[in-house]
């Protein structure tokens, strides 16, 4: 089975989104995160450029990665100074990291317009800062920028620019789709011819998300025989987005037959999604596949009859590959549906919630330890919207629910009573009656006229309600 090596650069080229600001702290808690779901580099920032990346590059060593390697990213020496006398090049050997990756021109527009020097002395910038570099480097990598529009330019040209990196020692040369604008078909065509031109060379790839097909365009790649893909958790990213690795690993490792970071350590992807989400202060994508709280929900009534007797009816692969946590038929959010429950289980997953209608009544039988709940009752359950949250949704895990501040999940045996609409008004501890809550955080309460039982409670922390009214913290 081939390996494919992920190159995570979430750390630098995800922080090129406008909404993206990370401190060192952040920075290391997302390495952290990224060595545990065991990509193979991670590229924590130009050193050369700014005192957070600097200051991560020193505090990094620090950590105890167990399993990826820290990149460090640079471009070609100025044009005015030579390889040696270079800051910035200087800084990459100075910052520890044992591996670096340099970005290099390669599309003579680029040669023209962005660095004004001429053809022969970009490949001088090239040649010379590789050359400086390998001796104190463990791995080197080069990656083309906008290499897929120099060569439909001049491939001529784009092709002595990795000819120069790859004389120069360079490890893998990494194509760039820096624009984001390449066809998969143009892709294909470019790297059969890149390959017959440097049949000894391996090379990677690098893209960017404008025409959304970023993700495409790295699978693609790997059919052509890239060894290395990089990318950013999320797809976070400078306009569009950086190719998404939530989306490029699991198909690279479910659906292509390729080693990627194994089944086991996929498995913990949906949670590495959320929490560089939280770490980033964004709100996780509802409708991201593989990873999003929506990837695996069912809304219509003939799809939900069918998952619940097979998943895999309206599921592409089992939801239990990426992370998503559950097993058997899943009802997913919406409004408008409504399902009896009358002598029967309803299967809800983490992130996905039923709100129970009224006259609904049910019993808790089950609670898997991936956070499955299968409900018994009867009348019916109407589906609630997320984020709005409902009683019900107290059966599912804090980390599921940025923000929610819902705590514990509520154990087997616990009764439900639907006759409104419940409302969230924050984190707090169990507690009964009419009134705000006891406990040392404001309540979570139904709204006016609305009325709700739960009994029963597994761990420190639940959700009880009693009587009608509103309870406000």
């Amino acid at each position: 089975m081939k390996r494919i090596a992920i190159y995570d650069t979430t750390l630098r080229d995800g922080t090129q989104s406008e909404e993206i600001n990370l401190t060192c702290e952040d920075k290391l808690l997302v390495a952290r995160k990224l060595d545990e779901l065991g990509v193979h580099y991670i590229e924590g920032g130009w050193p050369g450029s700014n005192p957070t990346d600097k200051e991560f590059f020193a505090e990094i060593a620090a950590q105890g990665l167990k399993h990826a390697r820290v990149a460090a990213f640079g471009s070609t020496h100025n044009p005015k100074s030579t390889a040696e006398e270079d800051k910035n090049l200087q800084a990459l050997v100075e910052c520890g990291a044992p591996v670096a990756t340099l970005f290099g021109k390669t599309w003579d527009f680029h040669v023209k317009e962005a660095l004004r020097i001429s053809e022969d002395q970009n490949l001088e910038l090239i040649a010379n800062s590789l050359g400086f570099l390998r001796p104190h480097m463990s791995e080197l990598f080069f990656d083309a920028e906008h290499f897929f529009d120099g060569f439909a330019a001049n491939p001529d040209y784009a092709l002595a620019c990795l000819k120069k990196a790859h004389e120069a020692g360079t490890d893998v040369l990494v194509l760039c789709d820096t624009n984001g604008g390449t066809l998969p078909q143009a892709l294909a065509e470019t790297m059969a011819r890149v390959r017959e031109a440097l049949p000894k060379a391996k090379f990677g790839i690098h893209c960017h998300n404008d025409a959304e097909l970023a993700v495409a365009n790295s699978l693609e790649a790997v059919r052509q025989g890239a060894v290395q893909v990089q990318g950013t958790i999320n797809g976070y990213g400078e306009r569009c987005g950086n190719a998404n690795l939530c989306s490029i690993i699991p198909n690279l490792e479910l659906k292509m037959g390729y080693q990627v970071i194994g089944k086991a350590k996929l498995a913990m992807l949906t949670e590495a999604s959320n929490y560089v989400a939280e770490v980033a202060n964004l709100r996780p994508f509802l409708r991201q596949p593989f990873v999003g709280a929506a990837a695996f929900a069912h809304k219509g009534g003939i799809h939900v009859s069918a998952v619940i007797r097979n998943s895999r009816t309206y599921e592409h692969v089992d939801p239990q590959g990426p992370g998503q946590r559950t097993q058997g038929g899943a009802l997913g959010p919406g409004r408008a549906q409504q399902h009896p429950v009358q002598g029967q289980a309803v299967r809800l997953r983490p992130g996905q919630g039923r709100r129970l209608g009224p006259g609904a009544s049910g019993r808790v039988e089950g609670a898997g330890a991936h956070g499955l709940r299968v409900f018994r009752g009867r009348g019916l359950l109407q589906d609630a919207l997320l984020p709005h949250h409902g009683l019900d949704q107290a059966l599912f895990p804090a980390h599921q629910f940025p923000g929610a501040g819902l705590h514990a999940p509520v154990g087997p045996g616990a009764l439900f009573r639907g006759h409104g609409h419940a409302q969230d008004q924050g984190p707090h501890r169990a507690h009964g009656g009419h009134g705000p809550g006891s406990g040392e955080r404001p309540g979570l309460g139904p709204a006016p006229g609305a009325r709700a039982r739960l009994s029963q409670f597994a761990g420190n922390e639940a959700h009880g309600f009693q009587g009608p009214g509103p309870v406000r913290g």
